[in-house]
């Protein structure tokens, strides 16, 4: 179903969205308090040109982040030019007037800015925005910035050799749209607001006016749209205000559009009194969903205020109160649906949208739409209770506290996100301090009552309902409307119940654990300790994010320590583990104890060890921790943990069946020596996987291998150090070895790769794509600068890739290249995976042996090297500025001192390195013949899901 921007997500960006018909005949005299205050330091303007701009001076690490936004998006293309607002976002890194064709990705990368990464753009229905993210302490890169986003104002070349050449990365990207989501997301819009110009006007845009515009034409759309008035320019980070207002003034000024601005097209309108109606959608390789809609005009835009905030809120809790329940029941013993949520947004700035959806259990959409129709009704008959309201509340209020603390740090560019979107939509850009102020007015107004009168106006008072039902086989419209019309007529649902949660039995554990030693790693830097139980802790205080302690509970050896050739069965365990909850508190009472607060725990269980981590802030490391401790001492493996396995097993298999890139890697796993480390399972094998079985997996690990902790942030260290001794330190002793099992399989490949092999995917028609992997070595510690080596030769490949295959031969659109030299055993390799189209792929896979033949045989310069090197001893230099490093240094530094001496040498050592070890690196391993695998559409005959995984054939 369609990816919808709800209320939550908006209000995770701080942003304050403007509704309520009944604040628009309210007086304009509104008390100066009751209003949404702008943030003091976010500097606005607007130049006599009227390009608009907002700078905010914010902590950020030595970055400036600008965004270039273009009020120009695919509403705004003519029936003939559909496609071509976002064709343009593409040619703005084509030539310009400052930067020759062909040369800009080249000047930015030997500047340390990274396409893709820091400098990339996006087309919307509503406009373009161009995005940098560039070192804020070095003048000529700032320089470089603006007077490239000035060309992009209005000198870009379009050459029509360019626009040839970068029609097939356009078209590149448009095959990787295609597929059923697509089609039926397209088919549901269209249904559900017939007559919007937004309906057929995604900014991927219409295949044949992509595959024959011209030069002239997309300069037509650019000369039109690309004007001063139409520009804001948004930049947050280190630079002072004033120098950076300067630099726009000096960029920008001059601009001028002669052309008189041309009229947007009308958006169209919905049809509010239009009778209750149902679409039913259908396609194999997709899941059974649901959805209810209705709609009600949108409501005029007005100041932000308390009285708006409020109604916001209602809107908020609502939808939450919803969630919440529907989560419940997803969690229960006979689930209806995977999940399940509901809210309310505006759909394409036109009207008003309520909408209910369900991802169904096992296909069964009728199950799915009844239960989430009578969850509906609940609401709608009973409302919210009182004790939802208030937990609800106190959730949204803790949140809006946790933003302050945290507020000092936050992401530049997400500053620069929630301010440009702010100005697109004429809100206000408040501060945190400023949101919990007018949370704090707002909420003394509102009660559960208020929240089901704004329900009732969201969804009673709308437009009668619109049903959509998905899945994998057609649905009549009739069978639709018959089954929706039968849950309406069942009696009315009961009252809500709200739950009585059991007491937290997990606050503590004991005596807590005594440290036995205490040191100081004084490379890097951190303080390690141990508890008498054996407990290792690594600390770090850090000011980098503020309120947020990244926490990590290393243990085991992974995937080598559960039985061979289950690896895939012991990754699911991970994100499921939560679910099983503790022997003396299940789920709902995690989630209910959690509301409000920062707790969130997750396993990985990787090749070489277990990690339970989570992210909390300082005042909830105390929870954080203790329930990472019951995991570790009671995990409960409650069978809820299983009940969705027959419909992800599903969806996994109908996934991988989809894709060419998940064909082609299948069928290279399948094609290695055996005994391989876990050959895809059957479907059947995955449906039936057991609570019993995760259990089998990973219990014994889980509660008796020892414990190295890792805890990353702002947090005083002698307060994480008494925070863990209270809990993992006051285990018992752990007696697990923690070691490998004697006959765990390791990956190993062949140094004769068989001959070349054509796997087959059951997606779109006009995609493929190929994948070509190197043997590489066993890592060791010993190995690390030939490790580094490969690194800066595998950004060199990615170079050069993205150059001839992308840029010059416009046959793909991300084609990359990638290495993997793991600890533990497994040998690396490198792997080019490079999506194109089917009669592409001789042409793709010649493209890129003949590169890496040019390396094998050293046909590489000093200019390449530096290319590559110099963005990533950019990243390397900032990246001792983020908790992320210090948690990928320390965590498992105990069992791997390796880790600690690596730490200190990475800038020096990728400096130094020379172009003859490149050369020799390449020649050692780019010389063997590959293994080569060619995804290409399942032929008709081919009918199949076996035929797919993991067959292969010989190919060319």
């Amino acid at each position: 179903m369609r990816t919808r921007t709800l209320i939550g997500a908006a209000m995770a960006l701080g942003l304050i969205l403007p509704f309520s018909a009944a604040r628009a005949a309210q007086s304009a005299a509104t008390a100066a308090d009751t209003l949404v205050r702008p943030d003091p330091d976010v500097v606005m303007g607007k130049l006599d040109n009227g390009l608009r701009f907002a700078i905010k001076q914010h902590p950020s690490h030595q970055r400036e982040v600008i965004f270039f936004y273009v009020a120009a998006g695919s509403l705004d293309e003519r029936d003939d030019e559909r496609g071509l607002a976002h064709f343009l976002e593409h040619m703005a890194f084509n030539g310009s007037r400052n930067i020759p064709a062909g040369t800009l990705i080249k000047t930015f990368e030997d500047a340390g800015i990274a396409f893709g990464r820091d400098q990339n753009a996006n087309t919307s229905y509503f406009g373009t925005t161009y995005t940098l993210d560039i070192p804020s302490e070095d003048d000529a890169k700032l320089s470089l910035a603006f007077r490239w986003l000035r060309d992009v104002g209005d000198g870009l070349l379009i050459l029509p050799e360019q626009v040839n050449r970068e029609r097939g990365v356009v078209m590149s990207e448009y095959r990787l749209t295609l597929g059923p989501q697509r089609d039926l997301s397209e088919a549901q819009q269209r249904f559900l607001t017939p007559g919007l110009r937004a309906d057929d006007r995604t900014p991927i845009g219409d295949e044949a006016v992509v595959q024959h515009a011209d030069a002239a034409k997309i300069a037509g759309f650019y000369h039109r749209w690309y004007r001063p008035e139409n520009v804001t320019v948004v930049a947050v980070g280190d630079e002072p205000a004033a120098a950076v207002k300067a630099r726009i003034e000096k960029a920008f000024a001059a601009w001028r559009n002669p052309t008189p601005q041309p009229p947007r097209a009308e958006p169209g309108a919905v049809d509010f009194a239009r009778t209750s109606a149902t679409l039913g959608l259908s396609d194999p390789h997709i899941g059974s969903e649901v959805e209810i809609c209705r709609y009600g005009p949108k409501e005029p835009h007005q100041p932000e205020d308390v009285a708006i905030t409020r109604e916001h809120l209602a809107d908020r809790i609502w939808a939450q109160v919803f969630h919440d329940r529907a989560l419940r029941l997803a969690r229960g013993d006979n689930p209806p649906f995977l999940e399940a949520s509901g809210g309310y947004d505006v759909s394409f700035r036109v009207a008003g949208e309520t909408c209910f959806s369900a991802a169904a259990r096992s296909d069964d959409w009728r199950t799915a739409l009844d239960v989430m129709t009578q969850e509906v009704r609940r609401l709608e008959t009973y409302g919210v209770t009182d004790k939802e309201f208030d937990t609800a509340r106190r959730a949204i209020l803790a949140d809006a506290e946790a933003a302050v603390a945290s507020g000092p740090t936050d992401a530049p560019d997400r500053i620069a996100a929630a301010v440009l979107d702010n100005l697109v939509r004429d809100d206000t850009f408040d501060t945190h301090e400023e949101e919990r102020r007018v949370y704090g007015l707002a909420f003394a107004g509102l009660d559960a009552k208020a929240v089901n009168t704004a329900f009732h106006r969201r969804w009673t008072d709308a437009s009668p309902p619109l049903v959509v039902a998905a899945g994998p086989e057609s649905v009549a419209e009739a069978e639709i409307a018959k089954a929706y019309a039968g849950d309406l007529a069942k009696a009315a649902p009961a009252a809500p119940i709200d739950r009585a949660n059991r007491a937290w039995a997990y606050a503590g554990f004991g005596q807590p654990g005594q440290v036995v030693k205490r040191e100081t790693i004084a490379q890097p830097g951190f303080t390690r300790v141990t508890y008498a139980n054996g407990v290792v802790l690594n600390v770090k205080r850090t000011g980098f994010a503020k309120d947020s302690v990244d926490v990590h509970v290393q243990f085991g050896a992974g995937q080598q320590e559960t039985t061979p050739g289950q690896a895939i069965d012991a990754q699911i365990v991970g994100p499921l583990l939560v679910t099983g909850g503790l022997r003396r508190n299940d789920v709902e009472d995690l989630a209910a104890l959690c509301k409000g607060r920062q707790c969130n725990v997750e396993l990985d269980v990787g090749r070489e060890a277990f990690d339970l981590n989570g992210a909390t802030a300082p005042r909830d490391l105390d929870l954080e921790l203790q329930i990472m401790t019951g995991l570790l001492s009671e995990p409960g493996f409650r069978p809820t943990m299983a009940n969705a396995m027959p419909t992800l097993a599903e969806t996994y298999y109908r996934s991988i069946r989809m894709s060419p890139e998940a064909t082609a890697s299948l069928t290279l796993d399948h094609a290695l020596p055996g005994p391989h480390v876990a050959d895809l399972p059957t479907q059947a094998h995955l449906a039936g996987l057991t609570a019993e079985t995760f259990a089998a997996l990973v219990k014994t690990p889980l509660t008796e291998d020892p414990l190295e902790v890792t805890l990353v942030g702002d947090v005083d260290e002698d307060a994480a150090i008494a925070a863990v001794g209270r809990t993992l330190g006051a285990l018992p002793m752990r007696t697990g070895s923690g070691a490998p099992r004697t006959d765990a399989v390791r990956l190993h490949m062949s140094d004769a790769p068989p001959p070349r092999l054509v796997a087959y995917h059951e997606g779109p028609k006009d995609q493929a794509a190929v994948n070509l992997t190197w043997p590489l070595f066993v890592w060791t510690p010993e190995r690390r600068r030939e490790a580094r080596v490969d690194l800066l030769m595998t950004h060199m490949l990615q170079d050069a890739v993205t150059e001839r295959v992308r840029q010059k031969l416009g046959k793909s659109y991300s084609p990359g290249v990638s290495d993997t030299l793991p600890r533990g055993g497994d040998q690396g390799s490198l792997t080019m995976l490079i999506e194109t189209s089917p009669d592409a792929v001789a042409a793709v896979e010649a493209e890129a042996l003949d590169i890496v033949a040019g390396f094998a045989a050293g046909q590489i310069t000093d200019d390449m090297l530096e290319q590559a090197r110099k963005p990533i001893l950019d990243d390397l230099a900032k990246e001792r500025t983020y908790d992320g490093w210090w948690v990928k240094v320390m965590n498992g530094s105990e069992r791997h001192p390796d880790k600690l001496a690596s730490a200190g040498t990475d800038l020096a050592e990728l400096s130094s390195i020379r172009l003859d070890e490149v050369k020799a690196e390449a020649r050692r391993w780019l010389s063997a013949r590959p293994y080569i695998v060619e995804s290409l559409p399942k032929p008709p005959a081919e009918t199949t899901a076996e035929a797919v995984l993991p067959k292969a054939e010989p190919g060319r």
